[in-house]
């Protein structure tokens, strides 16, 4: 009995503490987790609308005393402290007055999509996007080409395949998209006021003139080739001597048979020219072979070929947007 009860506060025992790691665990993770909602206290909350709430009054009169830049500072570190539509509705007006009008585009929609805005503020923030949209262009971006790094003005814009949009002014504005120092395009695109633009991007392609195998099959041929030259060359050395042990046997020398050499002798000679013969054709067809197939290899090596805008298909798609329709023209080649 006494046995039984020393094994159940054995067994008791490791599953307290495994209930209590358990425990401490869970309180570990309870901080983090209410740290990674952003989870301020609300006396916290109130002191950064408050502090938020003074650096916005700061703001309004140095943008009425004409120092944009200045108060757009205020309205920026206010924001930081409290997301409000008033605030970036007044930072979309020093945006614009300095003449950043996709920023101030940017800041004014996100402004409008608050419902703490009064419908005459509404009705105003719209009007001033209308005029705002009027200044900027949106810019659509089409790579096809998987892998490629696609930006605009330097900025990185998407990984293809795929597209993608930017708010841009117009103007003169550089695509770029790029796999590789070789594998790239830019282009310079001079865009006017309106709607959109899309722009396509065509990478350059590596191209071989021919099959790469072909080269390396011509010289692996004429390797055979040749190495069949090397018993071939045996068989005429063996022939030769053939030829003279037959001499010696019949004549002793070759200049000792009066009647000429012996039939049997002269067929290893015609033997022996004849593998001779082969066994050098041989060796040149085939060492001929293995330079020709080298220098296949040479020239055959990658090159970048751009895309000709001549084999370049259209194709016209319907454009519809929530502020703008019209059509997009793909090209493909």
């Amino acid at each position: 009995m006494s046995l039984s009860r020393e094994m159940r506060c054995l067994a008791v025992g490791p599953a307290i503490g495994v209930a209590l790691i358990v425990i401490g665990l869970l309180m570990a993770v309870e901080p983090a987790r209410a740290q990674s909602n952003n989870e301020l206290p609300a006396d916290e909350v109130e002191d950064r609308k408050q502090r938020a709430e003074i650096l916005y009054q700061e703001g309004i009169k140095l943008r009425r005393d004409a120092l944009i830049a200045q108060a757009l500072e205020k309205f920026e570190q206010a924001l930081a402290l409290n997301d409000h539509p008033y605030i970036r509705y007044n930072l979309a007006l020093c945006l614009r007055s300095l003449g950043r009008p996709v920023d101030a585009f940017k800041q004014l929609n996100q402004a409008l999509r608050s419902d703490k805005l009064t419908g005459e503020e509404r009705q105003q923030g719209q009007q001033y996007a209308a005029e705002l949209r009027k200044e900027i262009v949106e810019l659509r971006v089409v790579c096809r080409d998987s892998d490629a790094k696609v930006s605009v003005n330097g900025t990185p814009l998407f990984s293809g395949p795929g597209q993608a949009s930017r708010w841009v002014t117009p103007g003169t504005h550089q695509i770029l998209a790029q796999k590789s120092i070789q594998l790239a395009t830019a282009e310079t695109v001079v865009i006017e006021a309106g709607p959109s633009r899309t722009v396509e991007l065509f990478l350059p392609r590596l191209e071989r003139r021919w099959d790469r195998r072909l080269p390396w099959a011509i010289a692996g041929g004429g390797a055979l080739v040749a190495l069949s030259g090397i018993p071939l060359q045996w068989l005429a050395h063996d022939n030769e001597s053939k030829f003279h042990r037959e001499l010696d046997a019949e004549c002793g020398s070759a200049n000792a048979c009066k009647d000429g050499v012996p039939d049997s002798a002269r067929t290893y000679e015609r033997r022996s020219r004849r593998y001779n013969a082969a066994a050098v054709a041989g060796f040149a067809v085939g060492g001929a072979a293995i330079a020709t197939g080298l220098a296949l290899a040479i020239f055959n090596q990658p090159r970048v070929v751009k895309p000709d805008p001549a084999t370049r298909e259209i194709a016209i798609s319907p454009l519809v947007g929530n502020d703008s329709a019209g059509i997009a023209a793909a090209l493909s080649f």
